[in-house]
């Protein structure tokens, strides 16, 4: 009777260790998703500390003073837009003054305009390139600093339709952002008005730093804890 009891209690320790292996291992499953959150808001936390945050404080409108040339060779001056009432049918110039109220500066300032459709919409957080058409601001800045306020200026703007300007930038750790505006005519009659949209995107964990950062982080945690399950067998034998 003992000898049985014996033999099956070899089974049992087997069954048990097994048991053990298995509650070890879904505790380090629930530790690194712990982990992970407590990572990504750490993560959101430092992120913040030097994102810039880029914000329309005022916006401009007048008609461009754009110059033509008639059949005779001669320059002449385009009355359309040169008269005190303007419609948007013509040429606009654009200013804004744009605030950093984030925490970081902005860096590598980049601005230009692009048409787009009249039924165009901001979709998602996308980040958009520049193509071919795009249209570069007369005046920039290379860096706004933080609580600084600084003006960009678009020339020459076609009244047509609508106009996405982006202001892009970049933070210490080469993150990009953008400021994306998207301003439409407001469609009457002798109107300077801009019915403006603005957003500020910032992409997510877009630099090869930031991932190799995140991953040694979370290889270093998640060997520690093997290393306390194998302490705790060790020390159990």
């Amino acid at each position: 009777m003992q000898d049985t009891f014996l033999g099956h209690s070899e089974v049992f320790w087997v069954g048990a260790q097994a048991l053990i292996a298995a509650a070890g291992l879904l505790g380090l499953f629930a530790y690194v998703l712990d982990t992970r959150k407590m990572r990504l808001l750490q993560t959101e936390m430092r992120r913040a500390s030097f994102t810039p945050v880029l914000s329309v404080s005022k916006q401009q409108v007048k008609p461009s003073q754009r110059t033509l040339t008639d059949s005779d060779g001669k320059e002449k001056r385009d009355l359309a837009n040169a008269i005190a009432k303007v419609t948007m049918d013509g040429y606009y110039d654009l200013t804004l003054d744009i605030t950093n109220i984030g925490q970081g500066p902005a860096t590598g300032v980049a601005a230009w305009v692009t048409q787009v459709s009249s039924k165009f919409e901001f979709k998602g957080d996308d980040l958009y390139p520049t193509v071919k058409e795009a249209q570069y601001a007369q005046t920039a800045p290379m860096q706004v600093a933080r609580d600084e306020t600084t003006n960009f200026v678009w020339s020459q703007i076609c009244g047509t339709g609508a106009a996405l300007f982006i202001v892009e930038c970049k933070d210490v750790a080469l993150g990009t952002h953008q400021l994306q505006i998207l301003a439409v005519p407001d469609g009457r009659q002798s109107s300077r008005n801009l019915d403006v949209e603005a957003r500020m995107i910032h992409a997510r964990g877009d630099t090869f730093g930031e991932r190799l950062i995140r991953f040694l982080e979370r290889t270093r945690d998640i060997s520690r804890h093997v290393d306390r399950i194998l302490a705790t067998f060790e020390n159990s034998d």
